[in-house]
């Protein structure tokens, strides 16, 4: 107990860090320490003996004085603080400023005869951190307000608006200030209903989703979800309420609520469709597995093939397809471990009375099935037929006009050229000579002008070799460097592993020589030609956009500066007789020489060419897996001649070229017998066993060339055959390419021709 009757409490007191002020029981100061004087710059001796209200006159000392009369009548204590009761005292710091206090009473010493202690605190700094800490969380709020997405109102006891975040702004499309102090109830279609919502939160009632809607200026409603909060501040009691637009939600569940009842309605319906257009499609519809087994079919198949469906189910889709089209179903499904769609599948389907029908088949593969519809295109191709018959007619008639030119050109000269020599012959003149190579440079042109017809038509025979195209080209540098002349830059880019490819060598270099003059004649005044080789793979795509197979391959691509072609030129730049060239400067067989020996040895050829750039054609040839011939070509122009005893028979149906053949046969040294056909070349046979050579032509009447040489082998195994032939056929060739037991001397052939063939046959 504090005793404030001696003197030596005085010190004690006024250590104290609060200020103490001590009321006897009639209400009067009796202790007053130093932190007190200083705070109310009232000294002790000032103060002591004097009551409250004299010490501080005109302050609401209302609350003291009633806690003083508590603790002095009843010992009750009392703790007034600066938040209900700011600012009792008005005292001030050293500094003079405010000094905000708590103020503690309560009563000291005996039970009646009580005195009251009054404890003032300073509590100036931890309001000012309170303070402090209330703005960074005030802070925090606001942001934590702007960021969220709902819409957030703060209401006072009455509903009315204390603030509102951006989000509130949107909603109701008011700012924030006109929103301020408005009656939140007007927001809401139902006002009343937020009204109770309101109230049954200021009555501590948790409101969270509460369903509730506001109007928008352009008439739409927009439905909320509500969640109501009640909080203090200070004296005042205020609500937070937190607005969710669950507009588009609703949207969704009451579609999801209508697609849920109608589902089995709908699933239905659509099943109901996918049946009837089964049933009723005159397309051919079939579910495969990937190994093209037939699991389901539709109607049609009865319809259009004659196949009830038990007999396609469980058998193969490629029983039903034209064998000749087997392999174009394994090569477009190939790809079927990718899972990719096949579209535009075009094939041969057979029906039950052994007819065989023409459908486009489209394959979607799903769930490890194949899904495939096949259409009927018959009519289609029909008039296909018709158009490409058409246009074969037309072009039909362009070449039988080109042929015709050229040939009366040639033959002109050929005929020209004999009559003179019979009339300079007869009158025993000099000269000869220039004629008769005038008419030998015909002749050539004419056998010249009929290879690259038969080129173009890939009806030419092809004597396919291994070779090195890099090679090739490489020792060719120097012939096209010639052809060029000095006006053309020829470079050569050649890969060391392009590898081989399989073609007739003497083709493929009429071919690189072919495009080497249209090169030059597209650089009139100078330029650069380059031929590059490379290896190239192709795969079953890409393959089967260009019609051929996929698989390695070598490009040979023949590149030029020149002038380079438009788009209608270089539609038609493979057409035959199409030339750009001046007349008596091209044939037009060149390209199209080209299109048909890569066509006929399984190739590609493309080209690309843009107007004052130049032109690039680029040649693919599959790829060979075996060695390239190392072997150059024997180019000697020294005529082979045989022996007397070296008989050779001749079989050619033509009489005036047996007789020619025989003719340069004997200038050659042979001897020589003719037939006139197979079965008189047989008769002969068996009479003579001294034959070293059967020359036998291959388009004859009756038997032809390759049924009297298999006849004549069969009597003579140990015969040597030598095929003549203009035009092949399929006697012996075989794709066009020939078989690799025939040796074969092509018409018209030189004497040089002749004799290094016939003597290869015999040393063979």
């Amino acid at each position: 107990m504090l005793n404030t009757s001696h003197d030596n409490s005085t010190p004690i007191l006024d250590a104290l860090d609060c200020g103490i002020i001590v009321l006897g029981y009639q209400r009067q100061v009796t202790a007053w320490n130093a932190w007190i004087a200083a705070a109310s710059n009232i000294r002790t001796t000032e103060a002591t003996g004097k009551s409250m209200e004299e010490l501080f006159p005109g302050r609401p000392l209302g609350p003291i004085l009633v806690a003083v009369n508590e603790a002095l009548e009843a010992g009750a204590s009392s703790l007034l603080t600066p938040t209900l009761h700011p600012a009792l005292l008005g005292l001030r710091t050293r500094a003079g400023q405010p000094l905000i206090h708590s103020i503690s009473i309560r009563p000291i010493g005996a039970i009646g005869a009580y005195e009251c202690l009054i404890q003032i605190s300073d509590v100036t700094g931890a309001m000012r951190r309170e303070a402090v800490l209330r703005e960074r969380q005030n802070a925090r709020y606001d942001a934590v307000m702007e960021s969220a997405a709902e819409a957030i109102l703060t209401l006072d006891d009455t509903g009315a608006i204390q603030g509102a975040n951006s989000a509130a702004e949107v909603l109701f499309e008011i700012d924030k200030a006109s929103l301020a102090g408005q009656p939140s109830a007007r927001l809401f279609v139902e006002g009343d209903r937020w009204s109770q919502l309101h109230d049954a939160s200021r009555s501590g009632q948790q409101i969270v989703h509460r369903e509730v809607s506001v109007k928008r200026r352009n008439g739409s409603t927009r439905h909320l979800e509500a969640s109501i909060s009640r909080w203090s501040g200070g004296a005042k009691q205020f609500t937070t309420a937190f607005l969710r637009d669950v507009t588009d939600r609703l949207s969704s569940q009451l579609k999801l609520k209508t697609l849920n009842e109608t589902l089995e309605q709908r699933v239905a319906d659509a099943t109901g469709e996918r049946d009837m257009i089964w049933r009723v499609s005159q397309d051919l519809f079939v579910v495969t597995d990937f190994g093209l087994k037939c699991q389901s079919v539709n109607p049609a198949w009865t319809e259009h093939l004659g196949f009830d469906e038990s007999e396609v189910e469980g058998k193969t889709f490629e029983d039903f397809v034209h064998p000749e089209d087997v392999a174009a179903v394994t090569r477009r499904l190939s790809l079927s471990d990718s899972r990719v769609a096949v579209r535009d599948l075009d094939l041969r389907m057979r029906a039950n009375d052994g007819r065989f029908i023409w459908y486009s088949w489209q394959f979607m593969p799903r769930n490890n099935q194949y899904y495939a519809a096949g259409r009927d295109i018959n009519v289609r191709r029909n008039l296909e037929d018709q158009l490409r018959q058409s246009q074969k007619m037309e072009a039909v008639g362009q070449l039988t006009g080109g042929i015709a030119h050229d040939f009366n050109n040639m033959l002109a000269v050929v005929i020209s050229g004999l009559n003179l020599i019979q009339r300079r012959v007869d009158r025993g003149e000099p000269g000869v000579h220039q004629l008769i190579a005038a008419a030998t440079e015909g002749a050539h042109k004419a056998a010249m002008l009929t290879q690259r017809l038969l080129a173009f038509s890939r009806q030419q025979p092809l004597s396919p070799e291994p070779l090195d195209v890099g090679r090739m080209v490489q020792d060719m540098s120097e012939l096209l460097r010639r052809t060029l002349g000095e006006h053309v830059t020829l470079s050569t880019v050649v890969q060391s592993d392009d590898g081989a490819v399989l073609a007739d060598p003497s083709q493929l270099e009429n071919v690189l020589v072919n495009l080497a003059v249209n090169a030059r004649d597209a650089m009139p005044q100078g330029g650069t030609l380059t031929i590059e080789t490379s290896a190239l793979l192709v795969d079953q795509s890409v393959a089967a956009d260009h019609g051929i197979s996929p698989g390695p391959y070598v490009l040979i691509a023949v590149s030029d500066t020149g002038s380079g072609m438009s788009a209608e030129v270089l539609e038609r730049a493979f057409e035959p007789f199409f030339t750009t060239k001046g007349v008596g400067k091209g044939t037009g067989l060149g390209l199209s020489q080209v299109f048909g020996f890569v066509k006929q040895s399984g190739g590609y050829v493309n080209i690309d060419s843009k107007l004052g750039v130049g032109t690039t054609i680029s040649i693919w040839l599959p790829r060979h897996n075996g060695p390239a011939d190392g072997a150059r070509r024997a180019n000697s122009q020294d005529v082979a001649n045989g022996k007397p005893e070296e008989l050779i028979l001749v079989v050619e149906d033509e009489a005036s070229v047996r007789q020619l053949t025989m003719q340069m046969l004997e200038d050659l040294d042979y001897s020589v017998i003719s037939a006139e056909n197979g079965v008189e070349g047989l008769r002969i046979l068996r009479d003579r066993g001294d034959i070293s050579l059967l020359l036998t032509d291959v388009v004859m009447p009756g038997m032809n060339g390759r049924e009297f040489a298999d006849a004549a082998v069969e009597l003579r195994p140990d015969l040597r055959v030598l095929f003549t032939s203009g035009y092949a056929r399929d006697a012996i060739v075989r794709n066009g390419i020939t078989d690799a037991d025939v040796q074969l001397l092509q018409k018209p052939a030189t004497l040089h021709a002749l004799a290094q063939k016939v003597r290869l046959v015999l040393d063979s």
